[in-house]
């Protein structure tokens, strides 16, 4: 499986999937590419790269990435905090 499968995997399935199953900040993929991608980042992601990201990201972006999403599979309240950095960065956050 190439680096941008496993992305792929991790995003439109793997992360959703568990979604449904425990408690989780987003449930949609897209939301879940945001999440990773703005702390990949650490700013907007398309400040960085060309849309779609997964076509316009080098190998060792990808498995940062892939490290990203694997660690919000074992850790779901990690994905909480990466949201709510994404959520700052792009400066909605609620007050």
């Amino acid at each position: 499986m190439t680096l941008t499968d496993q992305y792929l995997n991790l995003v439109n399935h793997q992360l959703p999937h568990a979604a449904k199953q425990r408690p989780y900040p987003v449930r949609a993929n897209h939301c879940f590419a945001r999440i990773i991608l703005d702390n990949l980042f650490q700013d907007v992601w398309y400040r960085h790269l060309e849309k779609p990201a997964y076509k316009n990201m080098t190998a060792e972006q990808l498995r940062m990435a892939i490290a990203l999403g694997q660690q919000y599979l074992r850790d779901p309240q990690s994905c909480f905090t990466a949201n709510q950095n994404s959520l700052r960065l792009r400066q909605k956050l609620r007050h």
